[in-house]
């Protein structure tokens, strides 16, 4: 024992009563309670709303994302058409400058 006290007796703890100890455990659990139930409350009627906004605003997103990427992939095929038809001009270029030379 320091001093000759004890921080704990039967009837006390940390220089309080027991029935102390006991409102003090009440009033927090009543505080808590109340911001249990506020925090709840807001959430239904303040971030339920933006939650479904944003999840309506994802959906969107991703439908556009996906559109997109089909767009990229037709213009990828699109430019392969495009060299390829290129490719079949200069031969078909080269083949007529020969015949025209063959002609001369």
């Amino acid at each position: 024992m320091l001093l000759g006290t004890s921080w704990i007796t039967a009837h006390s703890l940390f220089s309080l009563s027991w029935d102390e100890w006991g409102s003090i455990i009440v009033i927090l659990t009543a505080v808590v309670g109340i911001v249990h139930w506020a925090l709840n409350k807001a959430n239904v009627e303040l971030f339920v709303p933006i939650y479904e906004e944003l999840k309506k605003i994802n959906e969107h997103n991703k439908k556009t994302d996906d559109r997109q990427d089909k767009i990229d992939l037709r213009a990828i095929e699109h430019d392969k058409e495009l060299i390829h038809h290129d490719e079949k001009l200069e031969d078909h270029e080269r083949r007529i400058t020969n015949l025209e030379e063959r002609q001369q």
